[in-house]
């Protein structure tokens, strides 16, 4: 059973019991309940100001083409719809992709290793067909999209000598060279 993380947040909110399924979940939460406590002004392009709260909450919810994206991913590869309804469930109904995208890059190291372990060459193919949704979404050229996956995905594929640092051998050319300037 996960540990339990109590948090509580002034501004006549009730306590909140975070039940995070990773470190970068948990950090996540902590982040957005923090930007909640403690309000910093940031500048919209006409000269207005909104506090950080608002704009983490703008930035973490899903768009329609975030929400497209990622119902594709499930369609495509249903052992994802399992992961999908989990994230949903562990955040109140609400698609966070940066936060969804952790999980998935945990779900294709998975793969990869079974793939590996097992010879399994139905892995094998899931991962592969997987990777080229993923490296013909980034080539398509959508900002939004291939900012999600630079900062969600690639981000986090483990380093050379890390375990599982092989997958990133497995990627497409402009994945491949996103990695290279991301690092």
């Amino acid at each position: 059973m996960p540990a339990r993380h109590e948090v509580s947040v002034r501004q006549d909110s009730p306590r909140l019991t975070v039940v995070p399924q990773t470190a970068t979940r948990a950090l996540a939460y902590l982040g957005l309940l923090i930007s909640a406590v403690k309000p910093m002004p940031r500048r919209f392009a006409g000269g207005g100001c909104m506090s950080s709260r608002i704009a983490k909450s703008m930035a973490a919810i899903a768009s329609q083409v975030t929400e497209a994206f990622v119902q594709a991913l499930v369609e495509r590869s249903p052992s994802l719809a399992p992961l999908l309804e989990e994230h949903l469930r562990d955040n109140f109904g609400e698609l966070l992709p940066h936060i969804f995208l952790g999980d998935v890059v945990r779900w294709v190291l998975t793969l990869m290793a079974t793939a590996r372990a097992e010879g399994s060459l139905t892995a094998q193919r899931e991962l592969r067909e997987f990777l080229c949704r993923l490296e013909d979404t980034y080539a398509s050229g959508n900002e939004e999209l291939q900012e999600l996956l630079s900062m969600s995905f690639l981000e986090n594929l483990p380093r050379s000598g890390e375990d599982g640092a092989e997958i990133r051998n497995q990627l497409g050319p402009t994945l491949t060279k996103q990695l290279r300037v991301i690092g």
